[in-house]
């Protein structure tokens, strides 16, 4: 296919009309399509991998202790870093959540968010724990959790709460997420303070 290529360059430089240099501009086209099919031919591009696929470490796993560190999990085979998790968890809803405080039941509230979030509107009692320095400050937080009691993990909409379920339940603690997050918890009309710690005012 080369080598016709290659001669109809080679050809004589005799006047052509107007169909005939159509003709050989379609053949042309032609043969530069076939060639690119043969299998010597560049492959197309593949996609790129999902971000959790590319920050694995390529080593393959069944359990979190098979992943060396705190910082990796098993999550679908692979170690990957403890934020990239996805995937469901143990959830409670809203208004679960509300019946258990108010009934008196012992729970522990770790919300992730920002510290402007939590400071404009928390569930009263909660821990603040930001997601960014969860992993880091693991030691310190569980000076303040007790291993008997369940905890719940709050975010504003049920995503970063994922990973730091996970993580926690590594550690041994009971451990869900809120349905939903904030957004939900507000969306079901249920109390909230805002504030720093220990000058927390009801939200309206």
């Amino acid at each position: 296919m080369m080598r016709a290529m290659a001669a109809l360059h080679r050809g004589h430089r005799r006047p052509e009309g107007g169909a005939l240099r159509r003709a050989r501009g379609a053949l042309l086209v032609v043969a530069v399509a076939l060639a690119c099919q043969s299998p010597g031919a560049i492959p197309k591009s593949t996609p790129r991998p999902p971000e959790d696929v590319l920050a694995g470490k390529g080593e393959p796993c069944q359990v979190d202790d098979e992943c060396a560190g705190d910082n990796l999990v098993c999550d679908h085979g692979e170690c990957v870093p403890w934020t990239r998790m996805a995937g469901p968890v143990p959830e409670i809803t809203p208004q679960e959540l509300a019946a258990r405080i108010a009934a008196g039941e012992p729970l522990q509230i770790v919300d992730v968010r920002t510290w402007p979030e939590f400071r404009g509107g928390r569930i009263d009692g909660a821990i603040h724990a930001p997601i960014t320095r969860l992993a880091e400050d693991l030691p310190e937080l569980e000076l303040e959790l007790d291993a008997s009691v369940p905890v719940v993990a709050i975010c504003l909409s049920a995503h970063r709460s994922i990973p730091a379920t996970r993580l926690l339940r590594r550690r041994g603690y009971d451990v869900v997420q809120l349905a939903g997050g904030m957004l939900a918890w507000r969306k079901a009309k249920l109390p909230e303070v805002r504030g720093r710690v220990g000058e927390a005012k009801p939200k309206r």
